[in-house]
């Protein structure tokens, strides 16, 4: 039927990648109070070198009515990356934060969105060293906000790698006994009795 055709999707816009493993979409108002908010893409490229962000534009083609031409994301920047093997955004209070999981180093790279519509940029905030990482996630326990690193597999320690968290130090026992509660995790529960929680890092920005 012709409601079910209108339903269908059709493309609109090819992104140049290179193996890339994923993609996240969010928004962020850039510009104080009142100011409009901005739709992103960032792509992560697991066989090139760099990430690319993109920023969805209304305003430019050629002034024809095709909306493919004239709505599309466009190139806002690339960021440097090796083994990107995924990406993760989120907010700590109202800044807007970008994580790249570099597998071949073993890195979480963490990037802060800074400055004003149409030339924000993001800028390194912190390196997280994570062996064998391939994805990471936030959660939020009370008003806390830790960072778990998921490692794939490492040259030392194989499949066996641990995850890693990272979170104010202050705050280990009661990160780690929320996500004891919340999936009951063993292992979890065990690095809590030893006092060996894994929450070690402060999300802070570096130097």
């Amino acid at each position: 039927s012709g409601y079910r055709q209108a339903l269908k999707l059709h493309e609109v816009q090819r992104i140049p990648t290179v193996g890339a493993h994923g993609v996240v979409h969010f928004c962020h108002a850039m510009g104080g109070a009142g100011a409009a908010e901005q739709h992103y893409l960032a792509l992560p490229n697991y066989y090139g070198v760099d990430t690319v962000v993109l920023r969805w534009e209304e305003h430019r083609g050629d002034g024809t009515s095709s909306w493919s031409l004239f709505c599309k994301f466009y190139e806002l920047q690339r960021l440097p990356s090796d083994g990107a093997g995924s990406v993760h955004a989120f907010k700590v209070d109202s800044r807007q934060l970008l994580g790249i999981a570099e597998f071949n180093v073993g890195v979480a790279s963490l990037y802060a969105l800074q400055g004003s519509h149409p030339d924000e940029r993001f800028v390194p905030w912190q390196r997280v060293q994570a062996p064998g990482v391939g994805a990471m996630t936030t959660l939020r326990v009370d008003t806390r906000q830790p960072l778990i690193a998921a490692s794939y597999v490492t040259k030392h320690t194989g499949w066996r790698t641990r995850s890693k968290g990272a979170g104010a130090r202050r705050d280990e026992r009661r990160v780690c006994g929320a996500l004891c509660s919340a999936h009951g995790g063993r292992a979890w529960r065990r690095q809590c009795e030893r006092r060996r929680a894994p929450l070690r890092l402060p999300l802070q920005r570096q130097g």
